[in-house]
């Protein structure tokens, strides 16, 4: 073996243009497997930071009536679910929020988990410094306290080991620190309100016997499966308590069960089908790359036919000739492998950068489990694609090959076997073509589709005030009309206002309500509605088209008979065919509220232009306010990011410690909702034009080696009268006959395995024929240049130089 690799060795040195061509295309080939494998491996091959992660899920909320299988939890679910839940031998609930520090140093906004006691033993935590939240410590009456993230405790306190103890004001509250989590703790926040997407501080979560009857749902709910009780079992038996639990309280659970989710599947499942479509493609690029390597191989081999002859007249057998080909062939491969890990090192961080927020992409490098992938691939592919040239020795007439005469059942075999890998090139790359038109004609439809508003040259930023010197009420809603009031005002603004809950800034708040001129349904059938507090002059800021009625005015204020506006998808659902303007609605919200119908508006898609717009309540703020918090929405003449220095001015001159948070223009917003879209379409794209690539060579190649070893013939045609442009048409109706095959068997391959991303694509179908169409009419086109090429050099051959080239 070490003499064949040494000779290995000595052969690709002696050709190292050939060598070059080989360890090149393998290295592309290697570089996007192992980067693609990166991600993959990172995001949904490795165990979760936890111990026995297996046995942890998500408990979610279901409501059957709107089909929402995750919902957040009620406080008073939860308290039955710990005392009654069986299925598990722990629980816990958690809530993201925003809250601000003050205090030290400037007013800054954090990412507040509040959790239970139980969240940490749940989930393995141990502290850096400190100690965790006690049994206890999450009932009512209870200090507040206080644990650190390491990085929140190095920004904010410069690292201090002596932090323990010290107080710190979160959202004017004093708590007291007790902890340090360690940097390599994590805890996913699926649904939050207004969260920084940081956990900076975890503080408990006081719920108990005063929340047995509390309405609203807000919390996120984990819990460890009890020993041997399964996932099956485990959702059977929380199905039984719900049951129970609608028996008892049927105004607030009649159409609600429950769903347990496996922790990894609520983490990365939404982005799972992306990832395995991703590495599905690179996988495709190899076998592109490994073919087109196979090609040049089998080339070579008939190019040494006396050389292997010879070989074998001294006694060496056909398997020990085919040995050293395959040996020739991994050691160009393992060549291949180290630049492909070389390039490797740049593609995964160009795809970190590239991707959206995935989840666990801080876990993406290049470690063991990726290097022993890489290092199979590599032999993989070494052995893939030295088949081709040993079968050929295997099966030759190696006595021919000594007179120099290969034989034309050998060359027929070799000509087969290298048309058929050039037709697995194209069909290959007729697949990944597809797949990457589809996802683009997706996107571009995501973006010509848009939200339902104007997210041009608008600016948004959100202010929490602290309860305990803004209380809702007239207070905040005096802040808030004062604010947006000094914002109007400012030079290069155009319009500005104010939303509870801002499109494309996460969740909102919903509840169930009823139409007064409709018979009142049964318990758990009203119809539900997202709802936002605004200031009148939303829509008009906004850009949103105002449908039927009108909009507020400043005679819908305090003491006004409360009014709303609703949205086109709600008239759909209650009066299709009606004019809703004067109806009545009644909504619970601590009170029962009456309002008037005044005004319909077009549909926004709060949370992206993928997502199918939910029926609305506007509600003005002004006449009664259930948050505090607020998002201020700016129109600037200009660039809107010029004026945030003279809106956090207004801010400051109104109260020093209020910091307005999440700064971003609407556009901004857009752009990281079409994110993950966008990540898939470049992704694939990119991957698919590098196997058009390939195969582009590959077809060139074979018709390069064809024509060369066709020169005295097509000498000898040209010297007997023939028509160059004849000359010309042969060459290319032989290489078109291929991509004919290719494309028929690409098609049909591909109309296969797109369904595989119907979960991927908006407004389009996996099999749509447009799409089939252009990627076939584009390779078609480029292989017939390849074509070409060839073919031109083939009728300018001289007669006389062909007649003497053998």
């Amino acid at each position: 073996m070490g003499f064949d690799v040494r000779y290995a060795l000595r052969m690709l040195f002696k050709r190292p243009l050939f060598s070059a061509m080989v360890v090149l295309t393998v290295g592309l080939g290697i570089a996007a497997t192992t980067t693609a494998f990166s991600v993959v491996n990172a995001v949904l091959i490795e165990p979760l930071p936890y111990p026995e992660p297996d046995n942890l899920v998500y408990v979610w909320e279901h409501n059957l009536p709107r089909a929402r299988d995750r919902n957040v939890v009620s406080p008073a679910n939860f308290v039955a679910w710990r005392e009654q839940a069986d299925a598990f031998s722990a629980i816990a609930a958690f809530a993201g929020v925003s809250a601000t520090v003050t205090g030290d140093g400037d007013p800054e906004r954090i990412g507040l988990i509040q959790s239970t006691a139980a969240l940490f033993p749940l989930l393995g935590a141990t502290p850096l410094h400190g100690r965790l939240f006690a049994e206890g410590e999450d009932v009512a009456g209870a200090p507040l306290v206080a644990v650190l993230s390491e990085a929140f405790w190095r920004s904010r306190f410069g690292a201090d080991p002596e932090v323990i103890g010290r107080e710190i004001t979160v959202n004017e509250r004093a708590l007291t620190v007790i902890g340090v989590m360690p940097a390599s703790f994590e805890l996913e926040v699926p649904v939050s309100f207004g969260f920084t997407g940081t956990n900076d501080v975890y503080m408990p979560i006081q719920v108990g016997e005063a929340h047995r009857t509390a309405t609203g749902r807000f919390l996120n709910v984990v819990a460890r499966l009890a020993p041997g009780v399964t996932l099956e079992a485990g959702q059977r038996r929380m199905g039984a308590l719900a049951q129970r639990l609608e028996t008892e309280f049927p105004e607030r659970q009649t159409g609600w069960t429950v769903n347990v989710l496996p922790m990894r599947e609520q983490i990365v499942g939404d982005v799972s089908r992306a990832l395995l479509v991703i590495f599905g493609a690179v996988l495709f690029v190899l076998l592109i790359a490994c073919a087109n390597v196979a090609n040049l191989l089998l080339t070579r081999a008939t190019e040494r036919q006396q050389e292997v002859a010879v070989r074998a007249a001294l006694g060496a057998g056909r398997r020990r000739l085919a040995r050293q080909l395959v040996v020739e062939s991994v050691t160009l491969a393992f060549a291949g492998g180290l630049l492909g890990l070389l390039l490797a090192v740049w593609g995964v961080g160009a795809l970190v950068a590239l991707a959206p927020d995935l989840p666990r992409l801080s876990g993406v490098r290049l470690d063991a489990t990726v290097l022993l992938f890489t290092f199979g691939a590599t032999l993989f592919t070494g052995l893939l694609f030295g088949l081709a040239p040993a079968a050929y020795v295997l099966r030759s007439d190696l006595a021919n090959w000594l007179r120099g005469r290969g034989g034309q059942g050998g060359r027929r075999e070799a000509r087969r076997t290298r048309d058929a890998l050039v037709v697995a090139e194209i069909a290959l790359s007729l697949i990944l073509l597809v797949g990457a038109g589809l996802l683009m004609r997706s996107l571009t439809r995501l973006i010509d589709t848009g939200v339902g508003f104007e997210t041009e040259q608008m600016l948004t930023g959100t202010i929490d005030l602290p309860g305990a010197r803004y209380p809702e009420g007239p207070p905040s809603i005096a802040f808030f009309e004062q604010l947006v009031d000094r914002v109007q005002a400012l030079p290069g603004v155009t319009a500005a206002s104010a939303i509870t809950f801002a499109p494309l800034t996460g969740p909102g708040s919903a509840t169930d309500f009823r139409a007064l001129d409709r018979p009142a349904p049964a318990a758990g059938e009203n119809p539900v509605a997202d709802i936002r507090w605004v200031h009148r002059d939303y829509h008009q800021t906004m850009g949103i088209p105002l449908v039927r009625g009108r909009l507020f005015e400043r005679q819908d204020g305090p003491g006004a008979p409360l009014r709303v506006v609703i949205s086109e998808a709600l008239q759909r659902e209650l009066w299709p065919a009606e004019n809703p303007i004067g109806r009545r609605i009644e909504m619970e919200w601590g009170d029962t509220l009456v309002a008037e119908i005044i005004g319909v508006v077009r549909d926004i898609r709060h949370d992206g232009p993928g997502v199918t717009p939910r029926g609305m309540i506007y509600w003005n703020h002004e006449q009664f306010e259930a948050f505090n918090v607020m998002t201020l929405v700016v129109r600037a003449a200009g660039d809107p990011l010029s004026l945030v220095g003279a809106v956090r001015a207004e801010l400051r001159a109104m109260d020093p410690t209020l910091p307005i948070y999440g700064v971003q223009t609407m556009d901004g917003l857009l752009a990281d909702a079409l994110k993950r879209a966008r990540f898939a379409a470049i992704s694939l794209g990119v991957f698919a034009a590098l196997a058009l690539l390939l195969a582009l060579i590959g077809i060139y190649g074979v018709m390069s080696y064809v024509t060369q070893r066709r020169v005295q013939e097509f000498g000898v045609r040209l010297a007997l009268g023939a028509d160059p442009s004849a000359m010309r048409g042969l060459v290319v109706r032989q290489g078109m006959t291929l991509v004919a095959i290719a494309l028929v068997l690409g098609a049909a391959g591909a109309l296969g395995l797109t369904r595989l991303m119907r979960g991927l694509l908006f407004d389009i179908g996996a099999t749509d024929p447009t799409t089939f169409f252009v990627v076939a009419l584009l390779i078609s086109l480029t292989a017939l240049a390849a074509c070409w090429l060839p073919a031109r050099r083939a009728s300018a051959v001289s007669p006389v130089v062909a007649m003497r080239a053998e």
